[in-house]
């Protein structure tokens, strides 16, 4: 949708409009002041309701909130701090894994807004009050097309339309001895360190939900870009979605929180997934495998859908199941290698939504927090392991080569060994000074007390018994 403003049929098309949505909603418009000094920003968003006087409140008859965010360990959180005992303070754990600043502060702003009165927020987050101030007239403009945390900005700002109090905006230098900072900034980790995400409601109401394009601010790529967003016109979307869906109800229930869709695209291409396994599971993920399905409706090649073992060819057949790839030997295998090294956590066998999700998931310590170094290596496990099966597969239908068990097991043992010699070899191109710290996360990842992994006196030299 774009909404007029250009010409004067536009212009009075738009004022009826404006009209109709004031009588129905009861606003009329934000009031936004602001006054910038050299330690803070000021501002004020009002909003001014169908009555006759509105009475201006003090800073001595407003609450005061602080509001902060905080990190542990991989997981966001953030704290709304009002006083000492007071019931509205509050610890929040940002949902997902990771989570950036201006997500928490967002949330904090968001869930502060839910405050009854008139109210102060002071925030050191310049940036997130530089957008509530002035930012979020453009991107309303413009649909939010292309902005960060679109939908965290859309719900904050339609309740601070929706709030009948005043609301004035202040930021304040982090870490300065200002006391609902510093309060704020000693419990804002509370929330990062719950067990359990707290649950957030995004919905707007109708009354205060703005939607579409300003038309006067359009230029055309602009427009083509908003038109393809509406359109939404992605190859294999349905399916895609479908699948992205899938993978996250899979890792909620194993892992116990839900990994964000950024999270699991991005994660597949970070270490210490390799790239030609981050395409492949790209591939995997938007159904584009070249298997079972795809030859069932292709004239002359319907026998292809069906693997030699009987079964109907599917990748979860392919990599996890199938006894023509010695699927289930060459997963024991993994499970032998990964009891050698970790002895309090038990191997978890993969299914195809830890597959897909590989790159979000994540092993926990005792206490809730993530472990860097079994997370790490149980993803090495999983996806070198995938990627053996699959050549093994590849290499029997199109080169007609079927090996024996035990020369396929010597295969992934092999392609074990190469992937941690590689690791220790990029380690010692390092600097002296980063080669102790990348080290200590080697053998963290490995065990150095296990018999796999065993160091020469000088620590340069490693040997590999797998």
């Amino acid at each position: 949708m774009i909404r007029a403003g250009t010409c004067r049929s536009g212009m009075r098309m738009r004022m009826r409009m404006c009209r109709m949505v004031m009588q129905s909603s009861g606003h009329r418009r934000d009031h936004i002041s602001r006054n910038i000094g050299t330690n803070c920003i000021v501002a004020t968003m009002n909003i001014r309701r169908r009555i006759k006087s509105r009475r201006r409140w003090s800073e001595n008859e407003m609450k005061t909130l602080h509001t902060h965010t905080g990190a542990e360990d991989g997981t966001a959180g953030c704290r709304i701090w009002v006083e000492e005992g007071s019931k509205w303070n509050r610890a929040i754990r940002i949902p997902g894994n990771g989570g950036t600043n201006q997500q928490a502060e967002l949330i904090a702003i968001m869930e502060a807004t839910l405050i009854l009165g008139p109210l102060i927020i002071k925030s050191d987050s310049k940036t997130t009050l530089e957008g509530i101030i002035k930012g979020h007239k453009e991107w309303e403009d413009h649909d939010y097309i292309n902005t960060e945390n679109a939908e965290l900005w859309r719900v904050t700002i339609s309740r601070l339309r929706k709030r009948g109090a005043t609301t004035k905006f202040k930021w304040i230098k982090a870490h300065n001895g200002i006391e609902g900072n510093e309060k704020a900034d000693e419990l804002a980790k509370q929330g990062a360190e719950k067990e359990q995400e707290d649950t957030l409601d995004l919905t707007i109401d109708e009354r205060f939900k703005i939607e579409g394009a300003r038309l006067r601010t359009l230029d055309q790529k602009t427009t083509y870009e908003l038109i393809m967003n509406k359109k939404k016109v992605q190859p294999g979307k349905e399916k895609t979605q479908e699948s992205i869906k899938e993978t996250k109800e899979g890792l909620r229930k194993i892992m116990g929180s839900t990994p964000t869709t950024k999270q699991i695209w991005k994660g597949l291409y970070k270490e210490p997934i390799d790239n030609k396994i981050s395409d492949f599971l790209w591939k995997i993920i938007h159904n584009r495998i070249k298997c079972g399905p795809y030859f069932r409706w292709m004239e002359g090649f319907e026998e292809r859908q069906y693997c030699a073992c009987g079964n109907y060819e599917t990748i979860s057949h392919i990599l996890l199941d199938c006894e023509e790839n010695n699927c289930k030997e060459i997963w024991e295998e993994s499970k032998k290698l990964w009891s050698k090294i970790e002895r309090e956590k038990e191997w978890e066998q993969p299914n195809i939504e830890i597959i897909k999700g590989i790159g979000a998931y994540r092993k926990q310590q005792e206490n809730g927090k993530p472990d860097k170094g079994t997370t790490k290596r149980y993803q090495i496990l999983v996806t070198e392991t995938i990627w053996t099966i699959w050549k093994i597969r590849n290499n029997r239908i199109f080169n007609n080569k079927k090996l024996p068990k035990e020369a396929n097991k010597d295969i992934w043992k092999e392609t074990m060994r190469r992937i941690i010699l590689i690791h220790w070899e990029m380690i010692k191109q390092r600097t002296i000074e980063k080669q102790n710290k990348e080290k200590e996360i080697f053998m963290e990842t490995w065990k150095k007390e296990s018999d796999v992994i065993m160091l020469d006196k000088s620590r340069k030299w490693i040997t590999i018994k797998i």
